[in-house]
């Protein structure tokens, strides 16, 4: 999965979930999809 879309944006897909996340899956070799909301991904 490279991405992974959510409206909670109070969790999952806040800025200090998102960086723990990926410092825990970067510590156990596991890739990390981009969490983002629906706008963030048409904006790319």
């Amino acid at each position: 999965m490279d991405y992974l879309l959510s409206w909670n944006c109070k969790h999952i897909a806040s800025g200090r979930v998102r960086k723990v996340m990926q410092s825990i899956n970067d510590s156990l070799g596991i890739h990390t999809p981009v969490v983002c909301t629906p706008e963030e991904l048409m904006e790319v």
